[in-house]
């Protein structure tokens, strides 16, 4: 993994991460229950929590990349953005969405933990693969709250 190539990541990490801040920004304005609006808007912090946190990043403090690699046969788009969600979609389609993303988001941060060049960037990694876990079973945790019940 190259200087290059960790500066691709990053940045598309912090694409990713402002992707999730708007849709759980704008879900959340659209929700009805104070509960899952309070959730949807705590999600929508932590990820421009993690945007920031990447913006950050100064790519000297994670140390040469060189020697690292990704295996050829796996790619960027294989780990980010689901398929996109759009104006019709109804409340149970988005967090179903961002279920998704945030298992996407997961495994991707995990697959770069794997190939983290130096220990400060997989330390960087590990924190935002756990973040990401967090955030998909508190969406799970909604979802079932919202749809799941017994009737």
């Amino acid at each position: 993994m190259t200087e290059p190539m960790l500066k691709n990541i990053l940045e598309r990490a912090i694409q990713s991460e402002d992707h999730s801040y708007q849709l759980y920004s704008n879900l959340s304005q659209r929700v009805e229950r104070l509960e899952a609006k309070r959730v949807l808007e705590g999600l929508a912090a932590q990820e421009l929590k993690h945007k920031e946190l990447l913006e950050g990043v100064d790519l000297e403090s994670v140390g040469s990349a060189e020697g690292a690699k990704i295996p050829e046969e796996k790619t960027l788009s294989d780990f980010l953005e689901p398929t996109p969600i759009d104006a019709k979609s109804t409340v149970q389609d988005v967090i179903l969405f961002a279920i998704r993303k945030e298992q996407s988001a997961h495994e991707f941060y995990k697959r770069m933990t794997e190939y983290a060049p130096t220990p400060e960037a997989k330390a960087l990694f590990e924190r935002l693969t756990g973040e990401e876990m967090k955030h998909k079973e508190n969406l799970e945790n909604l979802y079932e709250e919202m749809f799941m019940r017994e009737m």
